[in-house]
């Protein structure tokens, strides 16, 4: 994969069309819930916070994957274990298929930030929804963990079985942020 581009879809309205700049398209998806660090906001699915722009990214740039460049829950304010097994088991499969990747956000920001609870093991309940979740056979297993630095990743091939180890930590250098992976069969872009 080969990222050429990422831009906000509030920035564009059709022009630069997306469909000639990346390979893949991205979108960062938070729940906050009602968390301190975040004032007044409210506890939300998954589909409210990704709509608005899967389908401005779907306009933009309809013939390319999309990446979910970051995404995470807060505990606060609602079930944080089940609003991952509903974007993972219901959501991302039945209502949003054009997402191929997801990153889920793994660190908790420095107290300056505020209280933040992003990790998957933030609660028990969140990390077995997580664990069970990834189990699917709709998520590939790991197969990155030993790609070379700045290497092209090729779609992964449709296969019927699943042996369901999918979690692989990586590091971004620049942050220090540890952040968990998990590759969904691509099939054919």
């Amino acid at each position: 994969m080969t990222m050429r581009a990422c831009v906000h879809p509030s920035k564009y309205n059709s022009s630069p069309t997306l469909s000639t700049l990346p390979d893949w398209a991205g979108i960062d998806v938070y729940n906050w819930g009602t968390n301190p660090a975040k004032p007044n906001n409210a506890w939300q699915s998954f589909s409210q916070v990704i709509k608005p722009t899967y389908d401005a990214l779907a306009r933009l740039a309809p013939s390319k994957p999309i990446l979910l460049g970051e995404t995470s829950a807060s505990e606060w304010g609602g079930s944080k274990a089940s609003w991952i097994t509903d974007a993972l088991v219901t959501q991302l499969p039945t209502k949003f298929p054009r997402i191929k990747a997801l990153i889920w956000f793994n660190w908790n920001c420095p107290a300056t930030f505020g209280p933040m609870d992003w990790v998957i093991e933030s609660s028990s309940s969140a990390k077995a929804s997580f664990k069970s979740a990834i189990a699917s056979s709709y998520y590939a297993t790991n197969s990155f963990k030993d790609l070379p630095r700045f290497s092209r990743i090729a779609p992964i091939a449709r296969t019927t079985t699943s042996s369901a180890t999918p979690i692989e930590m990586v590091t971004n250098g620049s942050f220090r942020m540890w952040i968990r992976v998990v590759a969904m069969r691509l099939g054919r872009l």
